[in-house]
């Protein structure tokens, strides 16, 4: 158990990191493209190799940790993660709506995403940003407590 616990802390950290790499080498709108490609691609392909993994493993301690908790401390934590879960939906729309506003849309030719795919060198952050990290973490968290519901040791304490 220590040792998923501390797998579990390390591939926060390198996840956390590689978020913030995918955030630094995202093109903010201010700039412009030197046409060289998604510098961010690398950083993406790191943060989501790191990312799903540290997921899984959210699930599953945590699912390990609640199973023989009470009932009302369960449906506490599934409360709070649902609260992060819609707060992180909602800012992560309010941030792609900021951000199309600056960047403009795909179909007009004065935008900076005109003729770009929907991954591209501006919008690497509309996928991988804070709002994605707090919301799976807290998505995965509630996943492994409603296991522990399921599946787990019966207590109506």
């Amino acid at each position: 158990m220590r040792q998923k616990t501390t797998t579990l802390v390390i591939l926060l950290a390198l996840s956390a990191l590689f978020f913030y790499g995918v955030d630094l080498f995202t093109m903010d709108g201010t700039r412009h493209s030197s046409g060289n490609g998604n510098p961010g691609l690398i950083a993406v392909a790191l943060a989501a190799s790191v990312y799903i993994p540290l997921l899984l493993l959210t699930v599953t301690l945590t699912y390990t940790w609640f199973r023989q908790r009470k009932a009302a401390i369960r449906w506490l934590i599934v409360l709070c993660s649902c609260c992060i879960v819609s707060a992180s939906i909602y800012g992560e729309i309010r941030f792609i709506n900021q951000q199309l506003n600056i960047l403009g849309d795909w179909d007009d030719p004065e935008s900076k995403l005109y003729r770009f795919s929907f991954l591209n060198q501006y919008t690497n952050t509309f996928f991988l940003n804070g709002y994605t990290f707090v919301g799976g973490l807290a998505f995965a968290v509630l996943v492994g407590v409603l296991f522990s519901f399921r599946f787990g040791t019966k207590r109506s304490e």
